[in-house]
């Protein structure tokens, strides 16, 4: 400060914008006789709807700053921060308006990789005439995941926004050195607030799910010394059964309780994996377990399916014991159900094995179980896969759909059934 000869110098204060739940932030008390330079060591007093909530003491800068929990009201406050002055100095006041502020609140979403969902966030204020939260309409939001902006939305009469957003299939998943049956990402909301509103957001969870598998193990059988062919088909239980591409199986045959490896094999498109092996030259015939193993990764399930493989001095029908002979299409049960139903179907086993020295393999047939209303609409598919020979059941939920009558079909090959059933809510 300059040597006025005992003059007072007129000092200033700018009222710096707070954000969040601070009213009082970066108060600065300046000189405006040396160029706007700070006044350091001065106590300045901060009031709210002119009652004084505190005091602080300005730095080197001529800055104070006080930290204030707004109350819980969501109305905007006359604020003040005054200054006594002293034998240097005039005194002097700065007023303004604090803006409302709002909460942004964030719904936790858990769903299964590649499923489109709803991201959605709630823009509210406080509201003292009702005692509780009204929403904010018009307010532009954005949504972050893991801090990564991917879209903006804005809230509607309610001061809700949403977005469709389709959950993750990324490196996430595949940088879990042991995979996990989830992967949780951050989701977070902002609102950049405006003349009115402070800025604000929230968080939540959005959570990853991999998804279960099934395997099933077309059952072999055949002569001494014979070329066989395991297969295994791996399927998406959360994808309508549909095969699952480019996943190592192994298969093992039991012998004694002792597994033996035999080779690690890739599905195809259909999610088949194949295998030849060559029966061994026993003296008596034997029946052994087929395993089809699948470790998993970070997006499917580990899973593992067996099937029986049956061989002796003679060629057999591929038809062991538990494999139907014949094509079926079960009434669901229950029936009828609210709002779910369970539906079961056969695929028969219907090519031979041929003599000694030749090739086999299990009878795929392409199977489709879809389900339509009475006006002959397309309501689900149920099964659109390849699938070995063997019993088999599927789940219908009908939540989202109105009561009455359903027909629910299926074909395989040349074979095709319909059958009705009642949905009653």
């Amino acid at each position: 400060m300059g040597d006025l000869g005992g003059d007072k110098e007129h000092g200033g204060i700018g009222a710096g914008g707070g954000a969040g739940k601070v009213y009082f932030q970066d108060i600065a008390l300046t000189d405006n006789d040396s160029g706007g330079k700070g006044i350091p060591n001065q106590i300045l007093k901060f009031f709210i709807d002119k009652v004084l909530v505190n005091s602080g003491t300005t730095n080197a800068s001529g800055i104070a700053s006080l930290s204030y929990t707004v109350p819980q009201d969501s109305v905007a406050h006359a604020i003040s921060v005054s200054f006594a002055g002293d034998a240097n100095y005039s005194p002097l006041s700065s007023t303004g308006t604090s803006k409302k502020i709002p909460t942004v609140q964030v719904t936790n979403i858990a769903d299964k990789w590649g499923k489109a969902v709803q991201l959605t966030a709630a823009c509210q204020q406080w509201a003292a005439n009702v005692n509780g939260f009204t929403g904010l309409a018009g307010k532009a939001v954005q949504f972050y995941l893991d801090k990564v902006l991917i879209n903006s939305g804005t809230t509607n009469s309610s001061g809700v926004a949403s977005i469709m957003f389709t959950i993750p299939q990324d490196s996430a998943y595949q940088s879990i050195s042991a995979p996990q049956d989830s992967v949780v990402h951050s989701l977070t909301v902002s609102f950049a607030g405006d003349a009115n509103y402070y800025m604000q957001s929230g968080t939540g969870k959005l959570t990853g799910i991999r998804h279960t598998t099934s395997i099933s193990v077309a059952p072999v059988s055949g002569v001494f010394g014979q070329t066989v062919t395991f297969t295994a088909t791996l399927t998406d239980n959360d994808n309508g059964g549909k095969g699952v591409s480019n996943q190592w199986i192994i298969f093992k045959i039991s012998e004694n309780n002792s597994p033996i490896p035999t080779d690690r094999i890739f599905t195809n498109a259909s999610g088949i994996a194949s295998l030849t092996y060559k029966l061994p030259q026993d003296s008596v015939s034997s029946t052994h377990v087929i395993s089809a193993v699948y470790s998993g990764n970070g997006n499917y399930s580990p899973q593992t399916g067996t099937g029986k493989l049956t061989y002796g001095a003679t060629g057999v029908l591929n038809n062991p014991n538990g494999i139907p002979a014949k094509f079926d299409l079960s009434q669901n049960y229950p029936n009828p159900f609210n709002p779910a139903t369970t539906i079961k179907y056969s695929i028969p086993v219907e090519t031979p094995f041929p003599a000694a020295g030749g090739t086999s393999s299990a009878s795929l047939q392409r199977v489709s179980l879809k389900v339509y209303d009475m006006l002959g609409r397309e309501v689900a598919t149920l099964v659109n896969a390849e699938k070995q020979p063997g019993n088999y059941e599927v789940s219908f939920n009908a939540g989202s759909l109105a009561s009455g009558i359903y027909l629910y079909t299926i074909r395989a090959g040349t074979y095709f059934r319909c059958m009705k059933m009642l949905l009653m809510k």
